[in-house]
């Protein structure tokens, strides 16, 4: 049997738009530090940047997360931009 989770599976974080910036926040995060060691390795850092929905880099081990990663990005910037 499954549950829907709650607030206090995370400790108590507050409402679910506390919980939805935390994630989001937690996103960001993970795509300064996979283009952070793109750069190490010396190639370009455009994790997440696949704005127009689409990469060629389909050998790239970050491919499948990236094309997520650039939607909800995507999603985000446009949510931002009807608002303004």
């Amino acid at each position: 049997m499954t549950r829907s989770l709650s607030n206090k599976d995370f400790g108590g974080l507050g409402n679910s738009d506390e919980i939805a910036s935390s994630v989001v926040m937690l996103s960001v995060l993970n795509v300064e530090n996979v283009r952070r060691k793109q750069r190490e390795e010396g190639n370009f850092d455009c994790f997440g940047r696949a704005s127009q929905g689409f990469c060629d880099q389909t050998c790239c081990l970050h491919h499948a997360n990236c094309m997520y990663i650039s939607k909800l990005l995507g999603g985000i910037g446009e949510r931002k931009h009807m608002n303004a």
